[in-house]
């Protein structure tokens, strides 16, 4: 019965993590393009410009993980959502495939 149970627990494990691997990401519409290069804490460079970064902000990487500031690599290619005060609330790094596939 055990054996079982480790099998069952594997076989739904298996389909948990192919399911993940299937599942992109969603970035908004209203996300603009853009190019991020760190800058310190509270702040990005973005097309060339320091650009404040709002409380709670968060930044993806190109594998979806949650990163600080000083993590974003130089120069890269990014959609960001602006707040009305310019700020940005969030920012997705993206990978080499959503760059080809949109008009960055």
């Amino acid at each position: 019965m055990k054996t079982i149970a480790r099998i069952l627990a594997c076989v739904v494990l298996a389909l948990a993590g192919s399911f993940a691997l299937a599942n992109t990401r969603s970035i908004p519409v209203a996300a603009k393009a853009v190019t991020v290069s760190p800058n310190n804490v509270r702040s990005l460079i973005v097309d060339g410009k320091e650009v404040a970064l709002t409380a709670g902000a968060r930044i993806y990487s190109a594998e979806n993980r949650t990163i600080v500031p000083n993590q974003v690599p130089v120069k890269a290619k990014a959609r960001a959502i602006f707040e009305r005060t310019g700020a940005i609330s969030e920012v997705w790094i993206l990978t080499p495939a959503e760059i080809a596939s949109s008009a960055h």
